[in-house]
């Protein structure tokens, strides 16, 4: 059953997309992205931050650890807990059972509420590079930074959406990647750029990573597991990229995702970097 709230979803090539003037965010809020988000999370996890779902130097042991997860996910199942709010724009992924200590709000990070300045030990973000302008995701630092306790840290996963030593296809698929980034005025390079505007903001200890992954199967399993993931992606952009007209068809850019899949697998050395950072107030 749909809440009242689906009112505000548009089902595009049977996925379901918010069509909010005020939403930048490419990808869907169903089903399928949950699945996606899992095996994702999973990945990410042990081959970004090493088995680590919290990898900021923060006692997570703490029985009055306040987290805050922005855009939450998969996290609130992973870690020990004494009081955790889980935030999104929307409530469809939200989980049905959550622990004792663990609420979930329908909240944006671009304006938390007044009342909790100064709560949270741990703020926990993950891929929202498909959701901000630059101004927005400066407000969203500034909100951060107002809602952590002094001495608490902050923590992002990021991605830097163009793929390494790529073939035709890759790039065909990048072109329409680019046009539709600029459509929706996405700030991309945040991967790039996020410890710098941290330091901006306002937080101390800066520190970041960034690893390039294989993607296909030149990469042996986990080079299988990445591309699927990322494929179920890009799949996902058709609604946004039908929308925008930047292919003729579906048709199109289903042949586009095949070309490039297979280009994956048959060209060693094509890979994608992913970012994880923290800050400390």
């Amino acid at each position: 059953m749909f809440s009242v709230r689906d009112k505000c979803y548009t089902r595009a090539s049977e996925r379901w997309y918010n069509p909010a003037p005020d939403v930048k965010y490419l990808l869907p809020s169903d089903e399928a992205e949950r699945k996606r988000l899992e095996l994702q999370h999973k990945y990410l996890t042990r081959k970004l931050c090493d088995g680590h779902t919290i990898f900021a130097p923060i006692a997570v042991s703490r029985s009055d650890l306040k987290i805050l997860d922005s855009a939450t996910g998969t996290v609130y199942n992973e870690v020990p807990i004494a009081d955790f709010i889980g935030i999104d724009i929307q409530d469809r992924l939200f989980p049905t059972v959550a622990f004792k200590n663990a609420s979930f709000s329908v909240q944006s990070v671009l304006d938390l509420p007044l009342d909790w300045s100064n709560r949270f030990d741990l703020i926990n973000q993950r891929l929202l590079m498909t959701a901000f302008a630059e101004e927005q995701w400066k407000t969203a630092l500034r909100e951060i930074h107002r809602v952590l306790v002094p001495g608490g840290y902050v923590q992002f996963v990021e991605v830097y959406p163009w793929l390494d030593n790529i073939g035709p296809a890759t790039e065909a698929h990048h072109k329409v990647l680019r046009k539709l980034h600029v459509a929706r005025n996405l700030h991309s390079n945040i991967a790039q750029l996020l410890p710098g505007m941290l330091r901006d903001a306002g937080f101390v200890n800066v520190w970041s990573e960034t690893r390039s992954f294989p993607l296909g199967k030149w990469g042996g399993e986990d080079g299988l597991v990445h591309a699927d993931f990322i494929i179920r992606v890009f799949s996902a952009f058709r609604g946004p990229v039908l929308g925008l007209g930047l292919v003729a068809d579906e048709a199109e850019y289903d042949a586009l995702l095949d070309a490039m899949r297979k280009e994956w697998d048959e060209c060693p050395g094509i890979g994608l970097s992913w970012t994880k950072a923290y800050a400390c107030k």
